[in-house]
């Protein structure tokens, strides 16, 4: 029984990919994803089925190997990567700006929906001229401002513009982040691991954007760094004593005073006592004096 389930399974999926997959149709536009740039005035190459990076659909992902797998910005797993870094519309030109710790709105678009959720995770680069990764974007998934991560989409939006406030975080600054948008629907009825099925149960259907931000530091923060360098202690330097004098040539800090004997004759009893210093020469330490000279008995 489970084998003639399995195939019914499959062909509904199929059936639900030809007749609806065409239709499905969703997007972020703001921030833009790097397909849509092209529509909000940026020179990058023009896609107009941007509203169709659904990991190659799920007939594709589910049926030809794939297993369930996707791109990192919506593409064909086993295909070209058109939307990531390098790719045709992967520019790497900055799509917005922000600042560290602000709630900003992400709006997605849909020509037609379904229900489903959204999730938003962003990688810090620490290159411009690479891409992120999974691995990367999985350490960082946004919230709302009362701590929600998973954005649930019940009903079957069509035509409408869906904005979301998110809150970025505080510790986080970037010259180039990508913002991963995740929209996973769950009306196919499917399997998952435990056999369990339903609709929305096992592989379902998959939108993936990625847009490329800047994350400005925030005052505080800058106020913060400039406190750390004003209050920075001075940085050590080394200065070489001149051979033949005290301490020979080894390296000594600039923090500290130091003086350069040059006796013509120097006796010294203890650490604490001088006697019998004929001539001495202080060499340029400012605020420094002359030592004063006394005879200690023992």
């Amino acid at each position: 029984m489970a084998r003639p389930r399995r195939i019914l399974i499959l062909f509904m999926i199929y059936l639900f990919g030809f007749i609806n997959g065409v239709n499905g149709n969703a997007k972020l536009i703001d921030p833009p994803n790097r397909s849509s740039m092209w529509r909000y005035g940026f020179d990058v190459p023009v896609n107009k089925q941007d509203g169709y990076l659904n990991c190659g659909g799920i007939v594709v992902s589910t049926l030809q190997n794939n297993q369930g797998r996707c791109g990192i910005c919506g593409d064909n797993f086993s295909a070209q990567k058109e939307n990531e870094y390098g790719g045709k519309y992967g520019t790497g030109f900055i799509g917005k700006n922000y600042t560290q710790g602000e709630t900003v709105p992400f709006t997605v678009q849909f020509v037609l929906g379904r229900p489903g959720n959204f999730q938003f995770r962003i990688c810090k680069l620490e290159s411009k001229m690479q891409e992120a990764t999974q691995e990367c974007l999985n350490r960082t998934t946004l919230a709302t401002a009362d701590g929600a991560t998973k954005l649930k989409i019940a009903s079957s939006p069509r035509n409408k513009n869906v904005t979301f406030d998110i809150v970025l975080p505080t510790d986080l600054n970037c010259e180039r982040c990508v913002l991963q948008w995740t929209y996973t629907t769950s009306v196919v009825y499917g399997c998952d691991k435990q056999n369990n099925c339903c609709f929305g149960c096992g592989i379902q259907e998959r939108y993936v954007n990625c847009a490329d931000i800047r994350i400005n530091p925030s005052q505080a923060a800058l106020t913060a760094a400039a406190m750390t360098t004003t209050n920075a202690p001075p940085e050590d330097t080394t200065t070489t004593v001149p051979p033949g004098s005290v301490g020979g040539s080894a390296p000594v800090s600039s923090n500290v005073s130091f003086i350069s004997l040059t006796p013509r004759q120097l006796e010294i009893k203890n650490e604490h006592s001088w006697q019998n210093v004929s001539h001495c020469t202080l060499h340029g330490v400012a605020g420094l004096h002359k030592p004063s000279v006394q005879n200690s008995r023992t």
